[in-house]
Parts: C-alpha cells; structure tokens; sequence
C-alpha cells in the first residue's frame, strides 16, 4: 500500500497515527490534489505549472477562492463514497470543480452564497465526473477532459439567477480584439477567467514549464485564430473564448492524444479551427443564457477529432498515443526511441518472423533484385549457402547434390496454417529452369488475416505437411531443392496478402536475426536481409534464459555515486493491473518484459538521478545468446546521455529526427571471480572526438539475483551504483529509504566502492559490505 493511499488513522510505518498526524496527512493530501487540479487545466501534472497557473487565478480572489472551495468539496465527496481514482486525488475531479468553482466566483463574487454554490457544486461534480468516466472512458474508451463542467454550467446558469451578478461575460467589448502578443496573452487568461495581460504571461510561462512543444502549439494556434478573427472583424467576447480553447486543443491533439509531428501539427490546427468555429458559432445563442462559453468547444472538437481519428485504416501519421501519455516531449520520446528500437506497434504485421532455415544462409537477391525481385515481386529473398572458400558447391557444382543447400530443411518462420502444398514438381539440372511451373514446390502458410508466407523451389517429395495441417515456428515443412524457375539450388520466402500461389508480395523484416558469423554475429531486433549478407535465427542458450529475469516481488537497495547521483534508492519488482512488468522506486518506474529471446526494457518514466536511468542506458536489452558470443545493437535517447536538451531542440524536435545514439552490447562471463557472475558491456557505436566511445557501461549481473553493479561512462561524467548482495523485502519503499539497519550489509555511505571497469578479473566481490578498492590503473573509464 502506497502512502498517498494509506488510511489517515494509519501511519506510513504501521500503526495507528496520532490525531495531529492525521490532519497533517489530510492537508498533505488536499494540497497534492488542488496542485493536480490547477495543473490538469493544461493537461499537465507538473506542481510548478500548478503554481503558476494558481498565481494566474489570483488575480481574481472571488474565481480563485470559490474555485479552491468548489474543488475540495469535490475531491472530499470522491473521497468519502470512495469515487474511482479518489484516494489518489484524481485529477478529473478536481480539475472539473475548479473550472466550475472558478466561473461561479466570476459570475456572482466572493459572497457567502456563492460559497454555499461552489461547495453544492463541488460535491455534484464528483458524481458528475463519476458518471463521466463510466460513460466516456469505460463505454467509449474516450478521456472524460473538462465534460462534466460543462454540463454544470447549466445548473450554474439557473442557479446563478438568484444571485448578485459581480461581473457579465469576460469582455464586454465587441471590438474585435486584434492579433497581436498582447490579445493571445489576454485570451490564455480568460482560461483561468481573468481575461488579462497579467493572467495570461502566468498562463503562457506555465504551459512553456510544462512542455515547449506544447507552448509552441498554443501559440501557432492561437496566433492563427487571432488573424482570423481580425480578418473576420469578430467581436472580442467571442474571441476570447475561442482562442484559449483553440489553444487548448491543440495541445491536446498535437502533443498529447497524438505524438508530436508535422502531421499532428497539422491537425492540432485543424482541431484549433473547428474549436474556434464552434466558440463563435455558439456565442450568440449562448449569451442569451447570461453565461461563456468556457471550455465547451474545446471538449467538442477535441472528442470529434479522437472519434474520427479511429476510423483510420492505419494508425499513422498522425500516430496515436498507444502508451501512458506523459508531457509532448516524453510522448515523442518514447515513440522515436520505439522506432529507432524496432518496437513500433505500428509496424506493418503483427506477426514476427524467424528465418525459414536453419544454421547460417547467405541472401543472394534481397529486395528490388536484378533478377526476378521487381515489381509486384519486389520484396522476396533468395537464401543459399556459401562455405568459407566463397563457394556455393563442392567442386565443380555441376551436380545439383553438389551444392550445399540442396536437401536441408526448410522450416516455418512463424505459426500459422498450412494452405497450399505442391510436391511434384522435378528438380531442374543445373543450368536450367521450368518456366511452365514457375514456383515449382512449395508450401504456403497463412499466419493471418491478409498474410500468409510461401517458400518455393523445394525438392519434389520433400514436403511433410499437408494443407490444413498448423505448424509452429522452426517445424520442419521440406527440403531445400531447384525445382521451379531456378537454375541452381536455393531457397526462395516471400510474404504475400492472398493465398494465390506467386501473388504480390508484402514487405517483410525478420525478427531477433543474426547477421555475419552465427556463432559471434550481431543480434537485430529486426532485419532487413541485403545482397552478400550471411544470416541466422538467434540460438537461445539455456542457462542465460534462465539468467535474466526479475522475480516478482523482489526488492534491492543500491548506493548510487558519481556525476549528478548520490545516496541511496530502493527498487522493488511490480506488476500492474495489465500485466505489465516494472522495475519501480520513490523515483520512477522502468517497464521491461522478457521473450524467448531477450530481456527487453520498454518505457522509462524516472528522475534523471535514478538507478533506473542507469538501467535503461546499461541494460536496455539483453540477447538470449551464449555467454562470449551474444552480440547485440539497441539505441539511446539523446537525453540519456546528454542530458537536459535545450530550448531550441524541444521547440524543433517534432520536425527534426532525435540525434539520439546506437550502442552495441556483449554479454560474457566472469567465471574467474567467482559466483558465475554475467557481465554485459556496451559502447557507442559513434566515436568522441579523442577516438574514444562516447558512452561507455558495463553491468555485472547475478544469476536469479538481477543487478549487482552498474557504472556508465558519458560525456557528463561517471556514475556508478552497487547492490547490497542479499536482495531486501521491503513492506514501504519510504521506510526503506529512512532507516537502513534492517538490510542486510548495506554499503557504507563513506565506503570506498569498486568500479566494475575493470581489466577482465579484476577484483569485484559480492558479498555484503564495501569490498576492498581496486588499483587504480587497471582499465577504469574516465568520463
């Protein structure tokens, strides 16, 4: 249990808290939830946009103080039926109450009636909000955004009917506004109902705070909705209403919903527009009523784009936010890093696919070969076999036998079902072809809708399966022959979209491959196999499989040392409610999933002082392969390793491609110290200026124990972190943090520490407490 979700009468150490306690939790609490609220107007979660937004608000006490009371009597009536998302201080809650809160102290003043109003609203809008994300999130799959507070605007309407009216609608004025700096500023203030200067530079520093990408959207928005309506002489009420929200939405579409790009540029404009078309559109009918329009066209435009975005044949370009969206910056982070890791679930098939052989085949004719791959056909491969000499045959090869392919398996590279088989078709002599049967025999799976996989120019009477017949991946289907249009004996695989033998082939990428020398190659997440290129499927070993895993429920202190880190952080092993997998600390959370061919870590979320920012650059992979042989390239974001971008990049960085940078691992073993440690170094495949990698790790690893120590070398610096040997169960991370007498041998705080960069056996020990120090000159990284 989590201290924000710890009953008040208990205390984060167990027990019963005392009375002063519990209040003091209880303001904690409240502060935590109204900080979420502000923040959450510009779908943010960072406290300092909060802040700003807060002080924005200020210039109007009456919206400030009703908008405060409003939303607390919301959070606490969440809080006391025990609302979904409550006892966290769910952000809908609160967020939706303050914009009511906020109006209510526009339209009728800081009175104690208007008091008794916000509180009765309050209190309202938790069910309101309840019933929203019944609707919205749990029927539709869709965000419940600002929806309920609109819908209380109408209650707010009658209700203010028998109030003392302190103010009318934002802006009196109906003289069109202008464009200039000053209008966008005055209308991001009308977001916080103080319409401005003041108000709106508060706003503007606090979505800048949140996310430059997500400024630079506001302003491209709502610059474009000011020329309009200058150019359209629209009045200044509606304007107001339009621009904020226009603004809104487009952070909404362009870097949050969507991940940051030129397209979803293009259509955060878009959604601006159609925002500002409703706010204007709807002004006059709803001034009648005595009351803005507040975020109505925002909610509008933003739920019309996401429905119509999902009737899409392909989500791309714009591509969905398909993870827990984060800021713009982190959303376009983790969808780059994604890609350049070749983790795209965008990506053409669900479906991986190993290579149809086995042992090591070189590509003869890959993609837009000279030969026979053009046109419809573009995307096949030919495999064959060359032995060291550089030949495919033994002597002369004038003998089909002769050649080193002919008879080997041929296996299938992904399950699926067996649809078409042709057996009988003779082998060709060397030198010659059958144009009449062109495929001559094959097998020819379907693995899903739409895709299926042909292997041709088998040997007649080879093939061990029969139509109808599943397979799984790696089972024998036939053997290798030169029947068909091929003049000499190799393998020919193809993806295709129809269960017509030959029919045009798909783009097709293999999976966890091997390429150059199978018994030391590099492992690709991903392959596109080239002309001359040897490949293989990756051979898991055994004993590393059983090596690499977090067990669930396990929890280890590390000391952390070095440039920018120091003291102590706890990580514990977490799986949520779907299933996904997590190394989480006080400071974050790093999500990995282990497959049959490697441990993968997929989003990082933590501070950039983590031990799991030490992870993620050490270990953002590790291949399934044998100790001494596993070889294996992943990709770093630029911020991993260089650390805060400036301003400039995050401002272009939706237009420019991420200079992010390719490492290359190796996992060996330390056999000679003892304990059968495993160590994974890594390196950048990109040079510094003195020759030398310019990031550098090395990770030791403790079968079924996980991370004994990582040290990474950057051009920040070194940092460095160790593991106490004895894994600790720990009952509440915060504890853990504050008293470390119950672990067994921590570290010293002062204690002199290993490097693990060092000359190969050098002494690193595992066993509790500070090992002996190294000599210094036996191979240590400097930054």
């Amino acid at each position: 249990m989590s201290e924000r979700t710890m009953p008040d009468d208990v205390a984060p150490g167990g027990g019963l808290a005392l009375p002063g306690a519990r209040l003091g939790r209880k303001l904690v609490w409240a502060g935590r939830a109204l900080l979420r609220a502000f923040s959450q107007i510009v779908l943010s979660e960072a406290r300092p946009t909060a802040v700003l937004l807060a002080l924005a608000a200020a210039s109007r006490p009456p919206s400030l103080v009703c908008g405060i009371a409003c939303a607390l009597a919301a959070l606490a009536t969440a809080r006391a039926v025990g609302l979904e998302g409550a006892a966290e201080g769910g952000g809908a809650y609160g967020a939706n109450a303050l914009f009511v809160g906020l109006a209510v102290g526009h339209v009728a003043g800081l009175t104690a009636a208007a008091l008794a109003l916000a509180l009765a609203l309050g209190a309202l809008c938790a069910f309101v909000v309840a019933a929203g994300i019944a609707v919205l999130t749990r029927g539709w799959a869709l965000p419940v955004l600002s929806v309920p507070s609109v819908a209380l605007a109408l209650l707010l309407r009658g209700a203010a009917g028998h109030l003392p009216l302190a103010s009318g609608p934002l802006a009196t004025s109906v003289a069109p506004l202008g464009a200039g700096p000053t209008a966008l500023l005055v209308s991001l203030g009308t977001l916080v109902f103080a319409p401005t200067w003041k108000a709106g530079l508060l706003v503007a520093a606090a979505l800048l705070w949140h996310s430059r990408i997500g400024f630079l959207l506001a302003c491209l928005a709502g610059a474009t909705l000011l020329v309009l309506a200058e150019t359209l002489q629209i009045g200044r009420p509606a304007t107001l209403v339009a621009v904020f929200n226009g603004c809104l939405t487009a952070v909404a579409l362009g870097g949050v919903w969507f991940v940051p790009s030129r397209s979803s540029f293009a259509l955060a404009l878009a959604g601006a527009l159609a925002a500002g078309l409703v706010a204007w559109g709807l002004a006059a009918p709803w001034q009648l009523l005595g009351w803005p329009l507040s975020v109505l066209p925002f909610n509008a435009a933003s739920l019309l784009f996401l429905v119509a975005c999902r009737a899409r044949l392909r989500d791309d370009h714009p591509k969905s936010v398909d993870f827990l969206p984060g800021t713009p910056e982190q959303n376009l982070a983790v969808f780059e890093t994604r890609l350049r890791r070749g983790l795209n679930p965008a990506a053409p098939f669900a479906v991986a696919f190993s290579f149809p052989f086995q042992g090591e085949w070189l590509c003869t004719q890959g993609v837009d070969g000279p030969l026979t791959h053009q046109g419809a056909w573009r995307h096949g491969f030919d495999f064959e076999i060359r032995d060291a000499g550089g030949s495919f045959h033994r002597g002369f090869g004038r003998d089909i036998g002769d050649h080193h392919c002919y008879g080997l398996p041929v296996i299938a590279a992904a399950d699926g079902t067996v649809v078409k088989v042709v057996n009988d078709v003779p082998d060709n002599a060397v030198g010659t072809i059958d144009v009449a049967r062109n495929w001559g025999n094959l097998v020819l799976l379907w693995h899903a809708p739409g895709l299926y996989s042909l292997m041709a120019h088998l040997q007649p009477g080879s093939p061990t399966v029969r139509e109808g017949q599943s397979v799984v991946r790696g089972q024998a289907l036939g053997a290798c022959g030169n029947s068909g249009r091929s003049p000499r004996p190799h393998l020919h695989f193809q993806l295709q979209a129809t269960a017509v033998v030959g029919a045009p082939t798909l783009p097709c990428a293999f999976a966890v491959a091997v390429k150059g020398d199978a018994q030391g190659g590099l492992a690709l997440r991903s392959a596109i196999p080239a002309v001359d290129d040897r490949w293989s499927n990756l051979a898991v070993d055994a004993d590393s499989l059983a090596a690499f895993d977090f067990p669930l429920g396990r929890s280890w202190n590390y000391q952390l040392e070095g440039t920018g880190v120091r003291g102590w952080e706890t990580i514990s092993v977490e799986i949520d409610l779907l299933g996904e997998t997590a190394l989480a600390s006080d400071k974050g959370r790093l999500a990995f999933r282990r497959t049959a061919n490697e441990l993968l870590t997929t989003t990082c979320a933590a501070a950039p002082d983590s031990f799991l920012q030490l992870v993620r650059m050490a270990l953002p992979s590790v291949s399934m392969g044998a100790p001494g042989r596993a070889r294996w390239r992943d990709w770093l974001p630029s911020a991993d390793w260089q650390g805060r971008r400036p301003l400039w990049r995050d401002l272009l960085a939706p237009f420019v491609p991420n200079q992010g940078i390719e490492m290359e691992y190796r996992l060996d073993r330390l056999d000679r110290l003892g304990g059968g440690l495993l160590v994974v170094e890594g390196q950048a495949v990109s040079r510094a200026p003195r020759g030398l990698p310019s990031v550098r790790t090395r990770a030791l690893w403790a079968p079924g124990e996980g991370i004994v120590q990582i040290d990474v070398a950057t051009p920040r610096g070194l940092r460095s972190a160790r593991r106490a040997a004895v894994p600790v169960l720990v009952p509440s991370r915060r504890r853990e943090e504050t008293s470390h007498e119950n672990t067994s041998g921590p570290v010293r705080a002062g204690a002199k520490r290993d490097s693990v960069f060092l000359a190969r056996g050098g002494p690193v020990k595992t066993q509790a407490g500070p090992p002996p120090a190294p000599p210094r000159d036996r191979g240590r990284l400097s930054p």
